[in-house]
């Protein structure tokens, strides 16, 4: 008789452990030690990370979403965000394990997926020292190296891992992040704020709570007034890209026959997360999680699906006849409403930034400071900030030059391009992925993620998984498919 498994979320163990440590916690906050529990925290965390690397790395790539969520701020020096020291203590304790033999699951992606990296960062590095704009390119240029880091460690431990343990994984994730979904849907209805960042000071030992109020705006002809909707640290047009994503490859297991034991968690997952989706009141999350969701379900080809499709029309149509969504959905055809105008001056700013340093740009980082003091102005605004290019292409452009942003576009198709061969004929999990990552990267042309941890993440996992599956596929005897488990 098999001893029973102590992975699973729901085994009784681990929400016995996760309730203690709550009370824990709430109890320390509560007489002034948020900041020994919060160091505290943070020194356990390394020490598991610098023991267990390899796991260490699936569990930050599912933490980072949320990047941004806990910040060491170092009195004169410089901010420190957490998640970017665990990942380097990763790097190191498994390229060290790797180097002794102590650690052998780890298959390193293809050669040119190596090679592309090396040449994205190398001309961040180039770029950095021919703008002469002192220490912020440079920072950025490391910035570069590490996202290559992360997407070189994800791409070469998913590949050596098999889809149960990434299960093992996923269904505590998948827990945890509906939890998330629903705390701040009830945030949301309730009226009180969540934490959206924990800043640790060091000099003083002290420790704040950081909360954003709601982004309330008019919409619509009538000025409708919405509350728009994020999640934790991140604003309604990032969580809707989060979301996107993250829904897109929860739809590929719901549809999936092999996966029924989870059908009812998934869709749990798929009916909260949607619901926070359309009060995030993004109009390019609601596009892509239209086609992205259409794509899947005609990919699944069978009768659930079918259902499924028609009960997704249904559900838009209810969700356009309310009148926030209504109004949101009126300003489609609106150029002059504000989105668009702040978009045009960001865009035309950037293509003005490219014109004047075409080859090496204005050095990485350097946008929102070259943007606003040059003050270009469009028919459209004047009195709109331009810091933010809200596009990843005219951003690398303006920042690395042309060259830059053609390396860019070379990368991100070569990688979609390889991957989708690879996968063909793959179950739709495995597709589901490759969807996500198509419309992580197009809503990129709207917003400023492209160079964060959760991009550089679908890279590696994609890249992963693509070479996982085409390994099992090439041992596996002729016309036998390879089961790939979610």
């Amino acid at each position: 008789m098999q001893p029973r498994s102590t992975s699973s979320a729901l085994d009784y163990r681990f929400w016995l452990a996760a309730g203690a440590v709550a009370l824990l916690g709430g109890a320390l906050a509560s007489i002034a030690f948020a900041q020994l529990l919060a160091l505290g925290a943070v020194c356990a965390l390394v020490w598991v990370v610098a023991t267990r690397p390899r796991a260490s790395v699936i569990a930050l790539a599912l933490a980072s979403p949320f990047y941004d969520l806990a910040v060491i701020q170092v009195s004169g020096i410089a901010d420190i965000r957490v998640l970017e020291v665990l990942w380097l203590v990763a790097a190191l304790s498994l390229g060290w394990r790797l180097h002794t033999g102590t650690e052998t699951r780890f298959n390193p992606p293809p050669r040119w997926f190596r090679t592309a990296l090396i040449v994205f960062a190398s001309w961040f590095v180039i770029a950095a020292i021919a703008s002469g704009g002192g220490a912020r390119p440079f920072i950025e240029a490391l910035q570069t190296i590490y996202l290559c880091l992360i997407a070189y460690l994800v791409a070469g431990v998913v590949a050596a891992t098999d889809p149960p343990e990434l299960g093992h994984w996923l269904r505590p994730w998948a827990i945890v992040l509906g939890l998330v979904m629903i705390v701040s849907l009830a945030g949301y209805l309730l009226g009180f704020q969540p934490v959206s960042q924990v800043v640790v000071r060091v000099p003083g030992f002290s420790i704040e709570y950081l909360t954003d109020s709601p982004l309330l705006q008019g919409a619509g002809s009538d000025h409708v007034q919405i509350a728009r909707l994020g999640i934790l640290n991140l604003g309604p047009v990032g969580s809707a890209a989060i979301i996107v994503s993250i829904l897109t490859i929860a739809l590929s297991v719901a549809l999936t026959r092999t996966t029924r034991a989870n059908v009812r968690s998934t869709w749990l997952l798929l009916g909260s997360g949607a619901v926070v989706l359309l009060l995030t009141y993004s109009r390019a999350g609601w596009l892509l999680a239209i086609a992205a969701a259409a794509l899947v379900m005609l990919a699944a080809r069978h009768r659930t699906a079918a259902i499924s499709l028609s009960l997704f029309v249904l559900a838009l149509a209810l969700a356009a006849g309310l009148p926030s969504v209504a109004s949101r959905l009126e300003e489609f055809a609106d150029v002059g409403e504000g989105s668009y105008q702040a978009h045009a001056r960001m865009w035309v700013t950037a293509v003005h930034m490219v014109g004047e340093r075409p080859v090496f740009g204005w050095g990485p980082g350097t946008f929102a400071e070259k943007a606003d003091s040059m003050a270009i102005n469009t028919w459209m605004a004047t009195d709109i900030s331009a810091d933010q290019p809200h596009n990843w292409l005219l951003e690398i452009a303006a920042e690395t030059g042309i060259i830059g942003s053609v390396i860019a576009v070379l990368f991100v198709g070569t990688l979609l391009v390889v991957s989708w061969r690879r996968i063909r004929g793959a179950p739709l999990p495995v597709f589901g992925l490759w969807v996500a990552t198509g419309t992580y990267v197009t809503m990129n042309l709207t917003i400023n993620a492209f160079r964060t941890e959760m991009m550089w993440v679908w890279f590696g996992a994609l890249m992963g998984i693509s070479s996982w599956y085409i390994a099992k596929a090439s041992s596996a005897r002729p016309g036998e498919v390879p089961v790939c488990e979610s």
